[in-house]
């Protein structure tokens, strides 16, 4: 069902994931996204964050 690890197990896997990303001059901050991030959604009027949606 998976490969299973234990934490620095988990984290040596993350580690050189995020460095093979980088190499390849991928990271987070580079993906387009579909949706808004939640710190940009207004809490007060979280549908204008959606402006397709109706």
């Amino acid at each position: 069902d998976g490969l299973h690890l234990t934490a620095d197990g988990n984290k040596v896997v993350f580690d050189e994931l995020v460095e093979t990303l980088k190499k390849e001059g991928l990271s987070v901050a580079s993906l387009p996204s579909d949706l808004p991030l939640l710190s940009e959604i207004d809490p007060r009027d979280p549908l204008k964050s959606f402006p397709d949606t109706k």
